[in-house]
């Protein structure tokens, strides 16, 4: 599915400029309704405000302006010279951050390079319907000169939307979960911790 970038709104302005120059305009009509020289030293004293709002706006457009150019040099490098190794979903994690109703999750994955055992960690959003889970096999396209720079692909066919169970009913792909769990347990691929939690999260 398709993601937010990041970008940051062209054209916003400084919420405490817009705040100084709506008091401003209120504070002018005052002074020259009422020729109140308090009303214009008040404006003159508050203009610092307004001064300071714009420069943390530019420092902070300029933060946000830099991350998305990191992430989109980082899809680059990937697509350009990244390379595909199978991978298995260790961890799953909220970021806290939503698209519409999908979550973006931190995955956590265990892969291989030139034959020695890595992890690593990359954040996307999921559909709220198919959420990535502790055990799903996922293709790692990592950088060569930096396996830390990696994006995770699921492999495995999407799950649709599961009809209502009947009470007391928990279907008959738990056994075929169980298995597969267990099978990748005596493989080594999950430790006794990983294996534990995942098992308990099925059958809760």
């Amino acid at each position: 599915m398709a993601s937010p970038t990041g970008a940051v709104p062209a054209g916003r302005l400084p919420f405490g400029l817009v705040m100084w120059v709506c008091a401003g305009s209120g504070l002018l009509g005052g002074y020259w309704a009422n020729r109140s020289g308090v009303l214009l030293l008040v404006m003159v004293a508050t203009s610092p405000v307004a001064v300071l709002s714009v420069v943390l706006h530019g420092r902070w457009r300029s933060r946000q302006l830099d991350l998305e150019r990191r992430a989109e040099e980082r899809a680059a490098a990937l697509a350009a010279r990244g390379r595909p190794t199978p991978g298995l979903i260790i961890g799953v994690e909220q970021t806290g951050r939503m698209y519409g109703d999908d979550p973006e999750l931190r995955l956590n994955v265990r892969f291989t390079v030139d034959g020695r055992e890595r992890s690593g960690t990359a954040s996307r959003f999921c559909p709220g319907y198919d959420l990535p889970r502790t055990g799903d096999a996922v293709t790692v396209h990592y950088l060569p000169e930096d396996p830390s720079i990696l994006d995770i692909r699921e492999n495995r066919q999407p799950r649709t939307p599961a009809p209502p169970a009947q009470p007391g009913y928990r279907g008959p792909e738990l056994a075929a979960e169980l298995e597969r769990l267990a099978r990748l347990h005596r493989d080594g691929a999950l430790t006794d911790a990983e294996f534990s939690a995942a098992k308990g999260r099925l059958l809760s």
